[in-house]
């Protein structure tokens, strides 16, 4: 929207500029300040700035400015040249001829194409500036973006690497995260499984999720959480539940997925993330 409006704004601008200081340069003391030749300044102007916006979207997808500034540059300006020449001298000529005024000398002439011509570039840097500030902030955003993804990466990378707490009888013990299989809820307290041994988690057990990398395992329900080498297959349930089997040597177990976390299971399950 804000775009559209400079976009509009912009013969406007072009327009009553120019005729501004013409009139001035030509008539200093007593300049000519007549509404028609305002709003025909503008009509002559609209051409131009379309022309401009036309250029640049051209441009932008054969020699964008981050590729080859200098050669955009050049190829911008002398487009935004030609085309202030064709408007000023052959389509402002035939308006001048059409309305029988006087031929303006080649002095006159030269100094409304200049005129002209340093205002369409000025005009053209503040779209450049807004162009290169809104792909700059988008580019941040990026940047941002692929930080708190790269971080969390890092997360759970180093997840990988930790170790957790567990109880065995009177013993803490300290054991990688990746040699665990499933942890279960079951009266009031977290057991914890390897392929050697059965351990106490003395925490919740989101708690213990949380210390998880979650590429590995999954939380299947308010009571399970599994490591998906143990997950051996899976199934469509009845009202949208999930049926899902482990088994590792001594561990063989169905575990339902309710509706909700079915999709978000689906999605882990079929990750190649692991």
């Amino acid at each position: 929207m804000k775009r559209n409006s400079y976009r509009y704004l912009e013969p406007i601008l072009l327009g009553v500029s120019a005729n501004l200081i013409i009139n001035y340069i030509f008539n200093p003391s007593e300049p000519d300040w007549i509404v028609k030749e305002f709003v025909i300044a503008v009509i002559l102007c609209i051409p131009l700035t379309e022309l401009s916006h036309f250029t640049d979207k051209k441009l932008e997808n054969k020699i964008p400015w981050i590729d080859y500034p200098t050669k955009r540059f050049i190829t911008h300006f002398t487009i935004l040249l030609v085309s202030v020449m064709l408007v000023v001298n052959v389509i402002g000529g035939l308006y001048w001829k059409y309305i029988d005024i006087y031929y303006f000398t080649f002095n006159e002439m030269a100094l409304m194409n200049l005129v002209v011509l340093v205002l369409v570039i000025v005009l053209s840097f503040i779209k450049w500036t807004r162009h290169f500030l809104l792909n700059w902030k988008l580019s941040h955003m990026k940047l941002t973006d692929v930080t708190v993804q790269n971080q969390d990466l890092t997360k759970e990378i180093n997840k990988e690497r930790t170790k957790v707490r567990l109880k065995k009888g009177q013993y803490n013990v300290e054991v990688d995260t990746v040699d665990l299989l499933i942890a279960k809820y079951k009266s009031g307290v977290v057991v914890v499984r390897t392929k050697e041994e059965s351990y106490l988690f003395e925490g919740t057990l989101s708690e213990l999720d949380e210390l998880l990398p979650q590429h590995l395992f999954h939380r299947l329900n308010r009571e399970v959480i599994a490591n998906r080498q143990i997950i051996k297959s899976y199934k469509a349930g009845t009202y949208g539940k999930v049926e899902v089997v482990i088994k590792s040597e001594d561990i063989i177990l169905e575990v339902t997925v309710s509706r909700p976390k079915a999709s978000s299971f689906r999605n882990w399950i079929d990750s190649t993330s692991a």
